[in-house]
């Protein structure tokens, strides 16, 4: 079982590669919040992976809300669950621009709660979507970006089919210190009133189809509102909007966007 949160597609993209070489299924957590389809039964010779962008240098909102309702039991053997449970090879893979941060240490405790150990923890640098804070990296550093995000997924795959433990060598001490700001980025970080679309929107409805919370409606004029003060952060509505018509206060109208290409292969 893969569980992946995506935004512009960089994590659907790790968890699609995954799936591909592991045979695991993967399944979006925001379609496990949304239909509420949070209880699982695990074998132990499973694999249960994690794949999620990183957030202000930790774990994303929605990752943190779909942690602390999941749950997960071994369905077979005998003993106790938590020796079964320690039988199942969990790992995590955390995309990021730059650091993962403390995202692995946060999500560790999360599972901790759950009496489930990471076995194998790994960083993987993809294309920066966080357009609200600085514009997208050229055309051409994205592909040498894709082309090293594509080799270590190689890397990955092969330890995770051999179910080898693993600790990410992201070590960033910066990454690290800024990930302090995470807590105060998810408590106040998550607004929506600065988002608005300009007069190039089309009503297209996109936007509202791909919000993983649902916070987006369209207006009677067509137009996307955003119907709740905080929304996960994703940016997913700014960077796929296909007339970059949506914009997050003056910060992202001279900057570019970025979708991974797995949307243009798949439908999440």
């Amino acid at each position: 079982m893969i569980f992946y949160f995506t935004g512009t597609g960089n994590s659907l993209y790790a968890a699609q590669r995954i799936r591909e070489v592991t045979g695991d299924h993967a399944i979006s957590m925001a379609k496990c919040l949304l239909e509420d389809d949070l209880d699982y039964k695990m074998n132990s010779n499973e694999r249960i992976g994690f794949v999620f962008p990183t957030h202000c240098w930790g774990t994303p909102w929605l990752v943190d809300q779909f942690l602390d309702r999941l749950t997960i039991k071994p369905s077979d053997g005998y003993g106790d669950d938590e020796e079964r449970l320690d039988a199942i090879f969990v790992y995590a893979v955390i995309t990021c621009g730059s650091s993962i941060g403390n995202a692995d240490k946060m999500l560790a405790k999360k599972l901790a709660k759950k009496g489930i150990k990471l076995n194998a923890i790994y960083s993987l640098k993809m294309v920066d979507n966080y357009v609200t804070g600085f514009d997208i990296v050229s055309e051409e550093k994205q592909a040498k970006i894709m082309q090293k995000c594509d080799a270590e997924l190689r890397r990955i795959c092969a330890d995770l089919l051999n179910r080898r433990d693993h600790q990410h060598a992201d070590k960033s001490a910066m990454g690290i210190a800024l990930s302090k700001l995470n807590r105060l980025y998810k408590s106040k970080g998550r607004g929506t009133k600065d988002f608005y679309a300009d007069d190039s929107c089309v009503g297209c409805g996109l936007c509202e189809s791909i919000c993983p919370i649902g916070c987006i409606k369209l207006g009677e004029d067509r137009r996307p509102k955003w119907t709740l003060e905080s929304c996960a952060f994703c940016l997913g509505c700014i960077n796929r909007c296909p007339h970059h018509a949506i914009q997050f206060g003056k910060k992202t109208q001279k900057r570019g966007r970025f979708v991974n290409p797995i949307f243009t292969d798949i439908k999440e």
